[in-house]
This record gives structure tokens, C-alpha cells and sequence, in this order.
């Protein structure tokens, strides 16, 4: 069974049990199949994994029956659950953000000051002195960490938006019986953006590493294999 012909029959079954919001569900089961196309799953597997179409009717039609939410009061307890769980939870969506901001930040800061070096512009007299050739290498490898951190940066904001994504599914789910297919923990982004990124990181950090050592070996030769950092007064005030 492809995809056009298991939501077809999903729908189907659908109208027969006369569940509503018929649109919303097919929506969610073809991003089902449209999210997994492209982790390299055909439509034949995709539909495999899925339940038959008339057993998702027929929980969809138990969830809008009168008085299904009212179970021995099992629904309100397990609400109050998934309460606390979301305290912790949203704790933790917290804390990854934080990450985030910091990973650009230090993305931001790497291209500001990698733009410095290569410009030979010392804002404030910020930059301890250097000569122009040590200083044109480690700006260009503080260039290759802001994009790296870039990559890191958007690595970070897919995650963090695919795992709350994938935990309001898993909610719903648990307070509605298990109805709507589960979201992947893994970002769902297209084959050719996947190895856009992992190529960059792997670029930027190559160029990144290089030029880190090549710009300190360039400090060591003008200073006669000497400390750099005494002989240019790095850290004298």
C-alpha cells in the first residue's frame, strides 16, 4: 500500500466512524509519510509501520464518543502528571536554548573578531598586537569558527524545535490514546541541507584547526621561538 492509497482508505474509514476534523488527521498522516520520505523510507514501509486505517478511525471515533473522557477519572490524574512532567521537561527546553544562545553568541563574537584580524582594525585596543601576516591567519581561521558555530547554531535550534515538536505529539497521544503517528527525535530536513551542514562543519572546522596552529607557529618564527605572548607584551597592563 503507497501513501495515496493509505490515506485514502484512512479517509475513508474516517467518514464511516464520522469523526471530525477529517482534514487535520489526513494532514498529519501525510507529513507522517513526508517526513520519513526523506530519511530514505519508501511509502510501502512508511504504511507498514503505521496501524491499519480502520483502527485509527476507530480511536478517533472512542475519543469523541460522550463520556469517553470521563474513565474513572483516569484522564484528570493522568492530565496532572503529564503537568508535573512538563515542569521538568519545559526546565530542560530551557537550558537547550540557553546552548543556543550561547553557541551563536560565540558565533557572532568569532566573526567579529575574525573580521577585526583581517581588516586590521583593533576596536578599543582589544586585540593584543601581532604582526599583519600572524594576524590575517587567525582571523581567517576565527572566520572558519563562526561558521562552524553557525552550523552548531542550527543544529542546535533543529533539535531543540524537533524535540518539542516530538514531545507535544507524545502528549497528545498519551492524553488522547495514541492516535497520531510519533514524530522521529532526529530533525526531519532533506538529504541535500543534511550534507550542506555536515560538509560546512567539517570544512570550517579543517580550516579552523590549520590555521590555529599555523597562526601560532607564524607568532613563534617572528618571535625567534620565543614565548610570543612575553616578547609581544600580551599581558603586560
Amino acid at each position: 500500500m503507497n501513501k495515496q492509497q493509505y490515506l485514502q482508505e484512512l479517509e475513508s474509514a474516517l467518514r464511516a466512524k464520522k469523526v471530525m476534523d477529517i482534514e487535520d488527521i489526513l494532514g498529519e498522516y501525510a507529513q507522517h509519510f513526508t517526513l520519513k520520505m526523506t530519511d530514505g523510507f519508501s511509502e510501502e514501509e512508511i504504511a507498514n509501520k503505521l496501524e491499519k486505517p480502520s483502527a485509527i478511525a476507530e480511536q478517533f471515533s472512542e475519543s469523541e464518543r460522550p463520556g469517553a473522557s470521563k474513565k474513572g477519572g483516569g484522564k484528570a490524574v493522568l492530565a496532572i502528571g503529564l503537568g508535573f512532567a512538563d515542569l521538568f521537561i519545559g526546565l530542560g527546553f530551557v537550558l537547550l536554548f540557553g546552548w543556543v544562545i550561547v553557541v551563536s553568541a560565540l558565533a557572532v563574537s568569532a566573526f567579529a573578531l575574525g573580521g577585526c584580524l583581517v581588516l586590521g582594525t583593533n576596536i578599543a585596543g582589544l586585540i593584543p598586537a601581532m604582526p599583519y601576516l600572524s594576524a590575517l591567519i587567525l582571523g581567517v581561521s576565527s572566520l572558519a569558527l563562526g561558521v562552524l558555530s553557525s552550523v552548531g547554531t542550527i543544529d542546535l535550534w533543529l533539535y531543540m524545535a524537533q524535540w518539542i515538536r516530538a514531545y507535544v505529539r507524545w502528549t497528545k497521544n498519551t492524553m488522547g490514546g495514541g492516535m497520531y503517528p510519533p514524530l522521529s527525535k532526529i530533525p526531519q530536513i532533506g538529504s541535500k541541507l543534511k550534507r550542506v551542514l555536515r560538509n560546512t562543519a567539517m570544512i570550517s572546522l579543517a580550516v579552523f584547526g590549520i590555521l590555529f596552529v599555523a597562526a601560532f607557529i607564524s607568532l613563534m618564527v617572528y618571535t625567534g621561538f620565543k614565548p610570543f605572548w612575553h616578547e609581544l607584551s600580551w599581558f603586560v597592563g
